[in-house]
């Protein structure tokens, strides 16, 4: 299988996930994550606007 290496000039990469988490940028974030172009961090729902304050 042939791979290519991939280079984001803007945003995170999300690794991976599973069961209750997900892996971004080679980071675990457990639980529920707001993924925002300069950074990403755990969100508590709609409810929560802190990963949207600037």
């Amino acid at each position: 299988m042939r791979l290519t290496e991939i280079t984001f000039e803007e945003g995170r990469p999300v690794d991976g996930y599973g069961p209750n988490f997900f892996r971004i940028a080679g980071e675990v974030f457990e639980g529920q994550v707001a993924i925002l172009p300069n950074s990403c961090g755990h969100w508590l729902g709609f409810e929560d606007p802190t990963p949207f304050v600037l």
